[in-house]
């Protein structure tokens, strides 16, 4: 388990569903998102609404609320900190 997020399964209960696996393996694990979470924690509103299907977009308010108060800081932002929490987990070659 990571030190990025306590282990308390209540905080990703609060995200809608098809979106709590996606988000523990992109914060926890450093994991690639799918392309709506993706552009999401970019803040990349236009992206995020195209990308999405009508239940990820009804649920976008939530989402949005769920990374503004829950997600580690340098986590989230632009396509640019996205990349860069990715890249810091990973092992140098």
């Amino acid at each position: 388990m990571s030190l990025t997020m306590p282990a308390n399964d209540t905080i990703y209960d609060r995200l809608p569903e098809q979106f709590r696996g996606g988000m523990r393996r992109y914060i926890e694990d450093r994991i690639q998102p799918g392309s709506t979470l993706r552009a999401i924690l970019a803040h990349d509103l236009f992206d995020a609404v195209a990308l999405a299907d009508a239940g990820a977009i009804a649920e976008l308010p939530r989402i949005v609320r769920w990374i503004y108060q829950e997600a580690p800081h340098g986590s989230h932002g632009s396509y640019a900190v996205v990349d860069a929490w990715l890249s810091a987990g990973r092992e140098p070659r």
